[in-house]
């Protein structure tokens, strides 16, 4: 009982530490990591302690015990860890939706299911060697012999409740259909969304005026943009961008901006309050140009679309320096902060 007890909270440590490096956070998806490589960490410190204790048991002494024990299944408990990390690993390199939602998954999974390999192989034969004891050289314990006795007592007691729902099996089947049953309307009437929203404290903007209009004409109307969004509280940081993006050319009648909000701990409204309570209806009384605002998804799209993370990382780099701004008219503007929060998003 002791040593798979000690190894399961040392895995998770471990891949706890692994997910630090990584960059991951504490999830449903990395959550769900680790208590699948639960019961896969208690199975390989098991399979060694029962070979063990059956060299033990045979008249061997628990360091040899443990030595011979370990030898016998380094080559299973390898394979069996190399194929788990073979199967799950390759999620991860997936691209598309499934890697973004799965990444955070398959590399924590992996890294406790290596972890729990080398454990079984390190510390669950030391421990046997210096825990286990032959029952022959004396009795069992105090301790031995009342978790013996609990465990008689719940083996009896799951026995009678056994014997006695397999005597009403009408009863066993209608509440099993009742609950396949009321899992169908669950499923019909739970909300379903591919991930929950965020608030990233970002809202990214796109305007555009008449075909025929110049660049000129445009920049006029972007003041008025920045004037209405330097009137909102929440804005820490925004950028401008007049005329075409991307590096490819464009119209001249296009615009695009970036709102970074201030951290959750110095506003009261979340992005989407502020997208639908102030910037919007600020940037639909710009009357010449039409503009909308929206938050970025957290996830890309169906067709492997990153969404705006690759364009706000190259514009932070073009526009750090007048003369690598691929457009006319790109202007940086800022609050009373002087950092740079926007070209991390």
């Amino acid at each position: 009982m002791v040593i798979p007890a000690v190894t399961v909270p040392l895995s998770l440590v471990g891949a706890l530490f692994l997910m630090l490096l990584m960059g991951f956070t504490i999830n449903l998806l990395t959550l769900l990591a680790m208590v699948l490589a639960i019961g896969i960490v208690v199975d390989d410190a098991i399979i060694v302690l029962e070979n063990i204790h059956r060299h033990i048991e045979e008249g061997m002494s628990p360091h040899d015990a443990s030595i011979k024990g370990a030898r016998e299944l380094a080559r299973p408990v390898v394979a069996m860890t190399t194929t788990l990390v073979a199967v799950y690993l390759p999620i991860g390199f997936q691209g598309g939706l499934t890697g973004v939602l799965f990444t955070e998954f398959a590399f924590t999974l992996a890294g406790s299911v290596l972890l729990s390999g080398i454990i079984a192989l390190t510390l669950s034969p030391m421990m046997c060697a210096r825990l286990l004891k032959p029952h022959s050289a004396h009795g069992k314990s105090r301790l031995e012999s009342w978790l013996d006795a609990r465990f008689e007592w719940l083996r009896t007691g799951y026995e009678r409740r056994l014997h006695s729902a397999l005597e009403t099996r009408g009863v066993i089947a209608v509440f099993g259909a009742l609950v396949l049953v009321s899992c169908v309307f669950l499923y019909m009437t739970a909300p379903k969304e591919p991930a929950p929203l965020e608030d990233e404290g970002f809202i990214f903007a796109v305007g555009s005026a008449d075909a025929y209009t110049t660049l000129d004409y445009v920049e006029r109307y972007t003041e008025e943009l920045e004037t209405a969004v330097k009137a909102i509280p929440e804005v820490n940081d925004f950028f401008l961008f007049n005329g075409g993006f991307g590096g490819g050319g464009g119209a001249s009648n296009s615009a695009m901006g970036g709102f970074v909000l201030k951290p959750w701990s110095q506003r009261d409204r979340s992005t989407n309050q502020i997208l639908q309570q102030e910037l919007q209806p600020r940037l639909s009384s710009i009357t010449g140009l039409n503009t909308f605002a929206l938050v970025p998804p957290s996830l890309p799209s169906a067709g492997g679309d990153g969404g705006g993370s690759e364009f706000l990382s190259w514009a932070s780099a073009a526009c750090s320096s007048s003369t690598s701004c691929p457009t006319r008219s790109c202007r940086r503007r800022w609050r009373a902060s002087a950092s740079s929060s926007w070209t991390r998003t």
